[in-house]
């Protein structure tokens, strides 16, 4: 039988996922594990749990956004807060368009 190994996501899982729900960026979390993002994202892509923290992380971080608008004292950090909501609700709705943008259920 021949020598197949396990890939390092499918190995490392639990790890890759608890930590996507903490907060980390997968790139952040793909160069901890010395390989490229896009092989967690191939590997573990279709994996429900993995699929949940990925809503999860982008959950937080609209929270976090909204949380920076509400509570601007003054136009710049108002500015701010709203950019980084920009942002984060573009990448939220292009990597999760089924929860958050125009794509129907």
């Amino acid at each position: 039988m021949p020598n197949v190994s396990i890939p390092i996501a499918i190995q490392r899982k639990a790890e890759i996922i608890q930590r996507i729900a903490n907060g980390e960026m997968v790139k952040d979390i793909a160069a901890d594990l010395g390989v490229h993002r896009n092989t967690i994202n191939r590997q573990l892509g279709d994996d429900p749990d993995y699929q949940a923290a990925q809503i999860d992380y982008h959950a937080n971080r609209l929270d976090t956004a909204e949380e920076m608008i509400l509570n601007s004292e003054d136009a710049a950090s108002h500015t701010r807060a709203r950019n980084y909501w920009t942002a984060v609700s573009w990448r939220a709705e292009r990597e999760q368009r089924r929860i958050w943008g125009n794509e129907p259920s």
